[in-house]
């Protein structure tokens, strides 16, 4: 397993001429995304992405909602860092992750977003 940090990953993916900061969401590892409830992420519009350490790295539409970021300090007890992602790819990303029904989670997504979440896909430049 890599010992870079979300950070150093997504630079370097950056430098490979991949969108950015969608890309994070292609791959987020099973042990990340249980560190929210799902009714939090489709109540809040967050998605799990990544631990640094102690911290839990959040793909937001808004950084700057304060609100949310305490409510999902407290359920996570842990540290924030943001990293501000469109709209139209948190409700990919949700979908993908968090459906709320087996056909649901069998569907291929199409991303509008230009990232193509299903387990195939490949990255669009």
């Amino acid at each position: 397993m890599s010992t870079r940090t979300l950070e150093q990953r997504v630079v370097s993916q950056e430098s490979e001429g991949r969108r950015l900061p969608e890309m994070i969401l292609r791959y987020i590892p099973a042990h990340v995304l249980r560190k929210l409830p799902a009714h939090v992420v489709r109540a809040e519009r967050v998605v799990p992405v990544g631990l640094e350490r102690e911290t839990l790295v959040l793909a937001v539409e808004d950084a700057s909602d304060f609100d949310m970021q305490e409510r999902i300090r407290y359920i996570a007890a842990r540290d924030l860092r943001l990293i501000e992602v469109a709209a139209d790819c948190i409700d990919q990303a949700i979908a993908q992750y968090y459906p709320h029904s087996e056909e649901e989670a069998d569907d291929s997504l199409s991303s509008p977003c230009g990232v193509d979440f299903s387990p195939h896909g490949t990255w669009l430049a």
